[in-house]
């Protein structure tokens, strides 16, 4: 939270509905699991997902 977007902070939660970026995440939990960490997804093939979105984007468009 220490970027332009996000700089000052007079109140956290407005500060990340409105300006914060994916961009800003490093680290995603549920559960106490560790979903995202490092701008890597731990559990589900990233590239399987990409190639899914594009074979979809084909059908629609």
């Amino acid at each position: 939270m220490d970027t332009i977007l996000t700089t000052p902070i007079n109140n956290i939660f407005a500060q990340i509905v409105y300006n914060a970026k994916g961009t800003n995440v490093e680290l995603t939990m549920c559960g106490g699991e560790i979903l995202m960490e490092e701008k890597k997804v731990k559990h589900l093939n990233e590239q399987e997902i990409k190639d899914n979105c594009y074979k979809t984007i084909k059908k629609i468009s």
